[in-house]
This record gives structure tokens, sequence and C-alpha cells, in this order.
């Protein structure tokens, strides 16, 4: 299924019908200027909701270093270092 598309054009003209056809289907709208995408209008409650995975994506990723670094640490791998050229020699 291909996303829907509306031009600026179409936006300005028709703004109130097409934000509330967004609104009842829950389909994002990729809005064109010059046949370019430029935005996408999506429904509230899916913007909170793709927040909300971001943030749990996020978490986790941080769950999984902590974990790492726990990890090293109690494997005796880590090293200080003295400056960031250091780090940067060590890749």
């Amino acid at each position: 299924m291909f996303p829907k598309t509306a031009s600026v054009q179409q936006i300005q003209r028709q703004y109130r019908t097409i934000f509330d056809q967004v609104m009842k289907t829950k389909e994002p709208l990729i809005v064109l200027n010059n046949n370019k995408p430029e935005v996408v209008i999506i429904e509230i409650g899916q913007f909170q909701e793709l927040q909300l995975k971001a943030e749990k994506y996020e978490m986790e990723i941080v769950k999984q270093v902590i974990a790492g670094y726990k990890k090293e640490k109690a494997a005796g791998k880590l090293k200080k270092l003295n400056s960031i050229a250091e780090l940067i020699d060590e890749n």
C-alpha cells in the first residue's frame, strides 16, 4: 500500500478536510512541495506511540551498553586512558 500524499497547495485549500481524514483513518499523509516529500502529517496518538517506542528502544540500548561495561569491568578489560588521542589510537 502506498502512503497517501497531498500537495502544499491542497493543504492550504483543504486543511480541515485533510486533517480530519488523517485523524479518522490514522493513516500518515506525506506533504509534497514541488513533487518532493517535505513533511508527514500523523494523528497525535500515533506520534505519541512512536515517541514511546523510540524511548523504549533507547533505554534498551543504554541497558545493553551498561551490561557490556559491567561485564568488561568484571573481566578486568577496562583501561584508564589519559586523553582522547589514546582512545583514537586504539582503534
